[in-house]
């Protein structure tokens, strides 16, 4: 038996396997599946601002998983938005999507938004990415 192998982020191992009695082991057959190491998502690019009204900012980012494919309870694959409500509050997750957009309805007028976004896989929670501060005037 070979020795234990201790998997980095991203390495390849394949799979062979055989078949052994009491008597004799047969040849190995080929490989019969490969592993990728999992990894931690990256911190996806910091938000952008899409559109902005007195009622609703709408922003988006960019995506670090190559395909999703919505599908209800997808654990796997999802992006968790936080945002800033108010003149410097605490930041608190606004919702999980599978979107790399999201529009905010019934803002308040004069009031400065942040947002930040991190992504989640199988592995975990990724970063958070860089945080974008959308500022609603009041009426003039």
């Amino acid at each position: 038996m070979d020795p234990p192998h201790n998997l980095q982020k991203g390495e390849h191992i394949d799979f062979q396997g055989r078949a052994c009695n009491s008597l004799f082991c047969s040849a190995y057959v080929p490989a019969m599946g490969s592993l990728r190491m999992a990894s931690f998502p990256p911190a996806p690019q910091k938000p952008q601002l899409v559109n902005r009204s007195q009622q609703t900012i709408a922003i988006s980012w960019g995506s670090v998983f190559p395909t999703i494919t919505p599908r209800s309870n997808d654990n796997d694959h999802a992006y968790e938005l936080f945002w800033d409500a108010g003149r410097g509050s605490q930041f608190t997750k606004l919702r999980d999507t599978l979107s790399t957009r999201y529009t905010v309805n019934l803002i308040s007028n004069d009031n400065k938004y942040r947002f930040k976004v991190r992504a989640r896989n199988n592995c975990g929670l990724g970063p958070f990415s860089e945080t974008l501060g959308v500022d609603i005037a009041g009426p003039p």
